[in-house]
């Protein structure tokens, strides 16, 4: 049985996290301010909703076993953007982070390499000491653009 993407969400919505109040949104900044950030996930509108449950718990737990933290968020995007296959679809993803200070790319290079894991096109990161994020593609991404030799 093929679950509906409906159902994988309430899943994902029992999975046990803080609600946000003003202290807790004040807590998330506290503990970002300086610190290297990024937004990633594992979901692909061409899986089913149990393979991206499932894809989502892996790269939370890759993300743990890299020594990061991370918070959900429910991300809106425009999947397969400028093509007639174009359409929008509502995800978990994880805002990672990293420590404080410079990291020597550290955070960077796992947003790539696992990015490119899990398909996607791109990944969002924030340096610690920028105040703008980086839109960065990943190496699937590149491979799907490339043109033949």
């Amino acid at each position: 049985m093929t679950k509906s993407l409906e159902q994988t969400r309430h899943e994902l919505e029992q999975t046990p996290q803080p609600p946000l109040d003003e202290a807790s949104l004040e807590r998330v900044y506290e503990e970002t301010r300086n610190c290297n950030i990024g937004f990633i996930t594992a979901y692909r509108s061409d899986y089913s909703a149990k393979e991206n449950l499932s894809r989502s718990r892996e790269l939370q737990s890759d993300i743990r076993s890299s020594g990061f933290g991370f918070r959900y968020i429910e991300g809106h995007i425009v999947e397969n953007h400028g093509t007639p296959d174009a359409r929008k679809v509502v995800e978990r993803a994880y805002m990672v982070i990293g420590g404080q200070g410079d990291d020597s790319g550290n955070l960077l290079g796992f947003l790539k390499k696992y990015g490119a894991k899990c398909d996607q096109d791109c990944v969002i990161y924030k340096s610690h000491d920028e105040a703008t994020v980086d839109l960065v593609g990943t190496p699937s991404q590149m491979l799907r653009n490339a043109s033949p030799v």
